[in-house]
């Protein structure tokens, strides 16, 4: 398996982050090497590993690092071996973090976060870096306000990936053993025969347990109104959410494409199929007849552009399809599945401790609760807080939010596309503009949180009431806790929603 990390340096400014690819059987040792790569570092100090969280549990006292009898800095503490122990070990389920520290006079403190367990790619060499953000500071300057020079992200990836390829060698692709895609057509076939769009409604969603990550699959079959035929499978936590924004009715279709989680498998009309939906199949050596008969397949990101699958994805509508098989015949059998938003726990399949999958019931109330209880960071340095601090007050209203601008945006040719995120912010009883701008990244609390502060440094003052709406209440709670702002939740911003709309209509 390969194991996705960020990693970014902390307490520096601006951000310098890694995402980072390695198989899951790389021990520290060899991650060090990795690391030192990656951020351009020398390896001419010391080092060691700290688990903060480990298999979803915070943890502590944990380190790991070279057993060579050295009698100071995090050494003498380690209790466990880099050169043996392998990420796997520690490196359990998405979210696990560990400290990566580095020269221990500076103290360079690397978080490293593990984002997705994936399975490894055709033709992608790993280690891998996805995307580099910044040069690193200097070594020996603890990045005391020296300056940088600026390096385009796309360059800097591919910078570091150059710079990889000693390290680097081609895992064998599991999606050339199995012949996967292959596999997942056939599944299509058989949930078209099967037709379970005439046994239940899309609101009878259900769970099915990826027995590789854990991770809940909410599923919806889709086909009993009669116009959309196929299969939505909303991934994690922000796929719940996502399912729940939809099924609540609160977004327009515009918004929820912008921020659900999913994949769709449908049965379309050969001519909703684009050239590489048809060129898929074509190489597959199938073919279809009739109206809804040929599957298609899309994928949801937040902030992203609707796209082809790619190999996790289908690993993961495999495992729900032949779990939704299961299902309906036992709703054929008498089962009946619950309503979501009206009954109080989801049927689920998972698989079970001696490898065959079962039934159980996973209530509602555990779902919202592990969805509320999602780690907040903050993302602001100490002296911008101390900036911000310092500012004096004013009687200014003030409407704050964030949103997805509408125009997608291809930085690498053939990449999936992205909707750049805006952020505003409205004088509520003028209707003026005070600031607006738009960034690239993804991190929608980390670019919350800076515009946040980067409003109010325009402004030169700290307003006596700031307006947010739910999200963006809870998404700055690490950063109001460091300052004294009077922000106000509220239910919707008038004078950001007309602008929204008026910029919406521009981009029609």
């Amino acid at each position: 398996m390969i194991l996705q990390f960020k990693v970014q340096i902390k307490y520096t400014k601006p951000t310098v982050l890694r995402r980072l690819q390695v198989e899951d059987q790389t021990t520290f040792n060899d991650f060090h090497k990795v690391l030192q790569i990656a951020f351009d570092w020398e390896d001419s100090h010391l080092h060691g590993y700290q688990m903060k969280k480990v298999e979803g549990r915070s943890v502590n006292d944990v380190s790991i690092g070279l057993d060579d009898g050295e009698e100071f800095g995090l050494l003498q503490f380690s209790q466990f071996d880099e050169l043996e122990e392998k990420l796997a070990d520690w490196f359990l389920m998405e979210r696990d973090k560990g400290i990566y520290t580095y020269d221990f006079g500076d103290n360079w403190e690397h978080e490293i976060v593990l984002e997705k367990i994936l399975q490894p790619k055709e033709n992608v060499f790993y280690p891998h870096c996805l995307k580099a953000v910044e040069i690193a500071p200097e070594e020996d300057s603890r990045g005391m306000e020296e300056w940088r020079e600026p390096v385009e992200m796309n360059e800097l990836t591919s910078q570091v990936n150059e710079k990889l390829k000693p390290l680097t060698k081609l895992p064998k692709s599991q999606l050339e053993d199995s012949n996967v895609w292959k596999q997942l057509i056939e599944k299509m076939k058989e949930l078209n025969a099967a037709t379970p769009w005439s046994w239940i409604y899309d609101d009878q969603v259900f769970i099915v347990e990826d027995p590789i990550t854990k991770e809940k699959l909410f599923v919806s079959v889709l086909g009993g109104a009669g116009q959309e035929f196929g299969l939505a499978v909303y991934i994690g936590q922000e796929g719940y959410r996502s399912l729940k924004n939809i099924m609540e009715n609160k977004m327009s279709t515009d918004e929820l494409v912008l921020v659900q989680r999913s994949i769709l498998a449908s049965f379309v009309d050969r001519g909703e199929l684009e050239s590489d939906d048809y060129s898929l199949l074509k190489k597959l050596g199938m073919s279809f007849r009739g109206k809804k008969q040929w599957p298609q397949f899309r994928s949801f990101k937040p902030g992203d552009y609707p796209w082809s699958i790619d190999e996790e994805e289908v690993r993961l509508l495999v495992v729900a399809i032949e779990q939704t098989l299961v299902m309906l015949r036992k709703v054929k059998a008498g089962l009946m599945v619950p309503v979501f938003l009206e009954d109080e726990e989801f049927f689920a399949r998972v698989l079970l401790n001696d490898g065959t999958w079962g039934d159980d019931s996973i209530s509602v109330r555990e779902i919202e609760v592990n969805s509320r209880q999602t780690e907040l960071e903050l993302y602001i340095s100490e002296i911008e807080l101390k900036r911000v601090k310092n500012l004096p007050a004013n009687n200014m209203l003030v409407e704050f939010d964030v949103f997805h601008m509408m125009l997608p945006v291809q930085p690498v040719p053939d990449a999936r596309p992205y909707f750049p995120l805006m952020v505003v912010a409205m004088d509520a009883q003028e209707g003026l503009a005070i600031h607006q701008n738009m960034y690239e990244g993804k991190n929608r609390a980390e670019i919350i949180q800076l515009g946040f502060i980067e409003m109010m440094m325009v402004l030169g003052n700290i307003p006596s009431e700031v307006w947010v709406k739910e999200e963006t209440y809870k998404l700055l709670q690490p950063l109001l806790k460091k300052i004294k702002v009077n922000v106000v939740q509220v239910e919707e911003l008038q004078q950001v929603d007309q602008l929204k709309a008026f910029l919406i209509e521009m981009n029609r």
